[in-house]
């Protein structure tokens, strides 16, 4: 249990970081359209496959979004890798 909340601390502040900055923000969206371009190889994307999407950050408020917070990071780990490579 130490672990995730070290995890979901360590996320939040990585996409708190990202988001704090309109280059950062705009890197990490042409990352993401260049993966969508490479995994088309040539074929017709769907709407859903073209969709660039922002990292979430969890707000005290709201008691769902720090699931939907990781939740969209998992989903995006593919992106946030190739930055910091």
């Amino acid at each position: 249990p130490g672990n995730m909340k070290f995890q979901t601390l360590l996320t939040f502040f990585f996409i708190f970081q990202l988001r704090s900055s309109p280059q950062r923000k705009e890197t990490f969206r042409q990352v993401q359209r260049d993966q969508v371009i490479i995994a088309a190889a040539g074929r017709e994307l769907t709407r859903a496959e073209k969709t660039v999407y922002e990292l979430l950050l969890d707000v005290c408020t709201r008691w769902s979004s720090t699931y939907f917070m990781l939740r969209r990071a998992i989903k995006l780990r593919p992106v946030s890798f190739y930055l910091f490579i």
